[in-house]
């Protein structure tokens, strides 16, 4: 039986939607029967991961993930990918519960970053991401050291995630140039877009510094499928 890649989409709602365009645009392909046969579950109604992880009393989106995750296995699925990298600071919680390969996002972006020669590295993501150092201890592991934004620049990230992003609203691009220098000034051979809602709109914007953990994913679950990338 050929496995089957489950993608447990729905935070946000495009971001599901992106990565199963951008593995399908970065497979080695001749014909449709060479790509990946793929399940998209997206579940919008999934608690907001940052809400629960500023204030436990809040609904736990881990319950949401499980439930999902072991449909997906239901399904055939043998390997998972969840496009929120939030989602990871819970993954103690929900991967017990999914038999299924669940790729590490901060891992993989980690393990690539070090692939690249990177000793130090600026992170964009939100405050819950930030909080819970996730990206801090998966470059950790790589040698590498990670930091984020200042108190103001963080608002910043934080405003072009929910305020524009989320919100459906055009992106502040001035905005987001002042935190990459600030990024840059502070030491960042690379600044990881570490938030799905980023990478919508950044891929591939300023590849010379900028890391998208998205496509980083993406890549992974072409591999991890067996696959080549284009």
């Amino acid at each position: 039986m050929t496995d089957i890649l489950g993608v447990i989409g729905g935070m946000g709602p495009m971001a599901g939607v992106y990565l199963c365009q951008l593995i399908t645009q970065k497979t080695k392909a001749s014909t449709d029967a060479e790509h990946i046969d793929m399940v998209l579950a997206s579940f919008p109604r999934i608690p907001d991961r940052t809400a629960y992880l500023l204030d436990k009393s809040k609904p736990n989106p881990a319950e949401e993930i499980i439930r999902i995750g072991k449909s997906l296995v239901d399904q055939g699925c043998t390997v998972i990918a969840i496009p929120c990298v939030t989602s990871f600071a819970l993954y103690g919680e929900y991967a017990p519960h999914i038999k299924a390969n669940i790729l590490h996002m901060p891992d993989e972006t980690a393990a690539h970053l070090a692939s690249l020669g990177v000793k130090r590295v600026g992170i964009l993501a939100t405050d819950g991401t930030v909080r819970t150092g996730l990206f801090q201890t998966a470059c950790q592991k790589q040698g590498i050291e990670a930091f984020s934004p200042d108190e103001a620049h963080q608002k910043m990230v934080m405003s072009v995630i929910y305020d524009q992003v989320k919100a459906g609203k055009p992106v502040d691009m001035d905005m987001f140039g002042e935190i990459c220098e600030y990024m840059r000034a502070n030491g960042a051979e690379k600044i990881i877009l570490g938030c799905t809602e980023l990478s919508l709109v950044f891929c591939g914007a300023h590849p010379d510094i900028c890391v998208d953990a998205m496509e980083v994913l993406a890549l992974s679950c072409i591999k991890s499928m067996g696959k080549q990338v284009r």
